[in-house]
């Protein structure tokens, strides 16, 4: 699947105008995600196995792709392209809730006595990493259209859906985004745009804490939550531009507090809940970090090749193997050595460099996507989110799209002057 997704990227890349010549801002990260893929082509060479390098090769193809049709994209493609990937998120979302709030195995996970959602990203860590980066473009938009109900709605729905993922991480990661986007944006403009999509996701996510914790579907309160938690949004985004919107946070913070309020009896869910996720204690992740770190020291420069079929700790009472290493970080070092570390840190610091030079000329969507970089950097610490194709696909369309220089009918639309289509 991963090497389909990849010709069809390299293929669109192709058909594209002028695709064979790098604008300037472009080639620092072309020639750091050259770099990487050649090593990883080495070192696989190095090991006598070059089919080794081919999923390296591939995903480094796709993002490269992706990056480059999404930065020369004109205004109004932009604009269409944004508002895909938000739907894309918005409908993760919803079947994850729907998966949640019927039991559906296909699209959950069960675990710690708990059901999670995890929609169709295979599991709640990639799903959660997802909804985050794009909550945090949707929340930096709204800082810059306020008025928009759709948007307050689709941050809801995100955010809803990435507090039923119940994931440590990808909360931590939405966390450190919002940090960064208060600084771009300001803390009062991203106070005021997103008090209300917030209240309303805690709505709709407290009526799924019955179904997460029994061991049949409650899909009433789940609806009536999702229903008065949409409603919560809807309401602090009109009041917000009314004659009464001074009193706006009085009275939608009154509704929901009625909505929680009719939810006591579910506390001791909530309970349960904290009790299973609120800790650092995870053995099964710290024995995988072991792992690749084990194996980092008996092949620290080059590493042991990429694509690892497996990593395996040998401790005095035994072996354990692991299929990856829950960090992104210690996978490459044990796949690549220092040198391909080296060189990721480099793509890394390029990226962000290059999103933090864009964040005064690209608007709120440059801040949102170096948000949301940051927030799938540090979720990339804590599992092999990466090794998910959409996942860095979707950071690098964000990283294309706020690109700073918006070549005007590049692609889309003859030459000439063109009028800017507002997001959403």
């Amino acid at each position: 699947m991963q090497l389909w997704v990849a010709a069809l990227l390299a293929a669109a890349l192709l058909a594209m105008p002028g695709w064979h010549r790098l604008a300037r801002a472009d080639r620092p990260v072309a020639f750091a995600l050259a770099g990487l893929a050649g090593w990883a082509l080495i070192g696989a060479m190095l090991h006598h196995d070059p089919r080794a390098a081919v999923p390296y090769l591939a995903l480094l193809i796709g993002v490269l792709a992706v990056f480059l049709a999404c930065g020369r994209l004109d205004a109004i493609a932009r604009d269409l392209v944004l508002t895909g990937l938000v739907g894309c998120g918005v409908l993760i979302a919803l079947l994850g809730w729907l998966g949640l709030a019927l039991h559906w195995q296909r699209w959950t996970w069960q675990g710690q006595g708990l059901w999670r959602a995890s929609s169709t990203l295979t599991y709640p860590n990639a799903t959660a990493v997802i909804l985050a980066m794009l909550a945090l473009v949707t929340l930096a938009c709204l800082t810059q259209t306020p008025r928009s109900m759709r948007l307050a709605l689709g941050t809801t729905v995100l955010l809803a859906g990435l507090i039923a993922t119940l994931s440590r991480a990808g909360l931590l990661a939405m966390a450190v985004g919002l940090v960064v986007l208060a600084a771009a944006r300001g803390p009062k403009a991203l106070t005021r745009a997103g008090w209300g999509p917030a209240l309303g996701a805690m709505v709709a996510a407290f009526g799924l804490v019955p179904t997460m914790t029994a061991s049949g579907p409650r899909p009433v309160p789940a609806a009536i939550a999702l229903a008065a938690g949409l409603a919560v949004s809807a309401g602090a985004t009109a009041l917000r531009h009314s004659r009464f919107g001074r009193f706006s946070p009085v009275a939608v913070g009154g509704l929901a507090l009625l909505a929680l309020g009719l939810s006591v009896p579910r506390w001791t869910g909530v309970t349960a809940i904290t009790g299973a996720r609120l800790t650092v204690d995870d053995p099964e992740r710290a024995a995988s970090f072991h792992a690749a770190l084990q194996v980092f020291d008996q092949h620290r420069l080059i590493g042991a090749g990429p694509s690892l079929p497996a990593l395996t700790q040998t401790t005095g009472t035994g072996s354990s193997v692991y299929r990856y290493a829950h960090n992104e970080y210690l996978q490459v070092l044990a796949e690549l050595g220092i040198v391909g570390g080296l060189l990721l840190a480099t793509l890394l610091a390029t990226l962000l460099w290059r999103l933090w030079q864009s964040r005064r000329t690209g608007g709120a969507v440059s801040a949102g996507a170096l948000a949301a970089t940051l927030a799938l950097a540090l979720h990339a610490g804590f599992d092999f989110v990466w090794h998910i194709p959409a996942i860095p696909l979707v950071a690098a369309a964000l990283v294309g799209l706020a690109s700073p220089d918006i070549p005007a009918g590049r692609i889309t639309q003859p030459a000439g002057e063109t009028s800017r289509k507002e997001f959403p």
